[in-house]
């Protein structure tokens, strides 16, 4: 059994790779696959950064983990150690 080649978002990746990637998907995987290429393409041309970059992510607490109270602690020792107040 052939394995699919891995698809990457990575500008580091031809279209060729993407394309090969393409070929051993459904139909309905593969219009999902090319959503995503497209939607990422227009981000990147958008921003000129990739939205999969760990450079360009922020912090985002869950409430679910810390409670409505504990993230709000959470958020103000963050704007403390960044605002030095």
């Amino acid at each position: 059994m052939t394995t699919a080649p891995a698809f990457s978002t990575s500008p580091h990746f031809s279209t060729a790779e993407n394309r090969d990637f393409l070929f051993y998907l459904s139909a309905a995987d593969q219009i999902r696959a090319v959503k995503q290429i497209i939607r990422l393409a227009h981000h990147r041309e958008f921003t000129g950064y990739d939205p999969m970059d760990p450079e360009h992510f922020d912090l985002m607490p869950s409430s679910a983990m810390q409670g409505a109270d504990g993230t709000a602690a959470m958020s103000a020792d963050i704007a403390r150690k960044r605002f030095s107040l």
